[in-house]
């Protein structure tokens, strides 16, 4: 991923607490997968993003100073909340001795419900994207489009092999860098040229939106249908395939 300047970070350096309010919908999400694994109950849920909130403000210092920009920031906080969320786990000695029934032999408790719900949900993601063939290029560009993740120029080529010089530097001179204040409507009118180019047709910039809000659609009924008691939501799948990308947010 090239190296840009992440409006995210700039927030967090001006007001670390806007950021955290803007990031609730993950923190929440990422908690629910520990609360799917086993590992939290629902009654917990409400005081574990609590106690992440808090737990975040508490690094605030360590973030600035560790924090080197090659990835998103989103990114980089994904991985401390869930590390928050192990350790919230590990501290609390009554949480474990519930759940050890559920082990297998003498492998860590940990291991075993991280591997039940995150690494499941994962994996299943990894097999649901391999499903779609030759649109799976067009598919990861869509999805980072709706995601507000930066393009690469592999990403474009791989989808788009006979993509010109000109083209490309274009393409990437509206998605290679930080477009998350684009407003939909301005990022499908932007985005339909490149793909009506690529693809010999004469498209609406609806067609982009619906054909990508099929597809996620698609992914959604597949997790959900394939997981019992899963309930995936758009934010739930932006986090996975925000792992695919940069696998450390859920790491094993």
């Amino acid at each position: 991923m090239p190296r840009f300047v992440d409006p995210d970070f700039e927030l967090f350096l001006a007001d670390p607490h806007a950021l955290l309010l803007k990031y609730q919908n993950m923190i929440t999400t990422i908690v629910r997968l520990y609360v799917k694994g086993g590992m939290f109950t629902q009654d917990e849920l409400a005081d574990m993003v609590q106690t992440v909130n808090l737990a975040l403000l508490e690094r605030v210092g360590s973030i600035r100073q560790n924090y080197n920009h090659s990835t998103l920031l989103r990114t980089y906080i994904s991985a401390i909340i869930r590390n928050i969320c192990r350790r919230q786990w590990q501290i609390n000695p009554k949480r474990r001795a519930l759940l050890r029934p559920l082990t297998d032999g003498d492998a860590d408790q940990h291991e075993q419900l991280d591997r039940h719900g995150i690494k499941q949900s994962k994996l299943l993601f990894a097999a649901v994207m391999k499903q779609y063939g030759r649109h799976g290029p067009k598919l990861t560009i869509c999805l980072k489009l709706r995601f507000r993740q930066p393009l690469t120029r592999s990403d474009i080529l791989a989808w788009w092999p006979r993509c010109r010089r000109a083209e490309l530097k274009k393409f990437l001179g509206h998605f290679g860098g930080d477009f998350e204040k684009m407003t939909d409507l301005v990022m499908y009118t932007t985005a339909t040229p490149f793909f009506n180019a690529a693809e010999q047709k004469v498209n609406t910039d609806d067609a982009l939106r619906k054909w990508t809000a099929k597809r996620i659609e698609e992914i959604l009924e597949t997790l959900n249908g394939s997981i019992p008691g899963a309930a995936f939501n758009e934010e739930a799948l932006r986090i996975l395939f925000e792992d695919s990308l940069s696998p450390f947010i859920l790491q094993d």
